[in-house]
């Protein structure tokens, strides 16, 4: 009950708090009045609230694996295997909106 509270609190001073921090593997994007969109590195920057929101995205590389698959074949072998993919975000702006 106590948590719930203050939790609340809390995110209500950050939300009234004019200034907003992207740490360096982040890229932030600067939404004004609901339309403008604007790409920030890493800073502090001031916001206006109920005007200005930011987006975090973070951009460091990381990396999706599936599990092994095992498919059987018709002349009743398994083939098995198992996949994974790098990726990186290029464009915030894209990878946001």
């Amino acid at each position: 009950m106590l948590g719930d509270f203050l939790g609340k609190v809390f995110e209500f001073v950050d939300f009234l708090w004019p200034l907003h921090i992207v740490h360096p593997w982040d890229r932030s994007i600067r939404v004004t009045c609901g339309r403008w969109f604007t790409e920030k590195g890493p800073g502090i920057y001031f916001k206006l609230p109920w005007f200005m929101s930011f987006h975090d995205c973070t951009i460091v590389t990381d990396a999706v694996t599936i599990s092994r698959i095992d498919v059987p074949l018709k002349d009743g072998r398994m083939l098995s295997f198992q996949a994974s993919a790098l990726y990186r975000v290029a464009d915030a702006t894209k990878a946001m909106t």
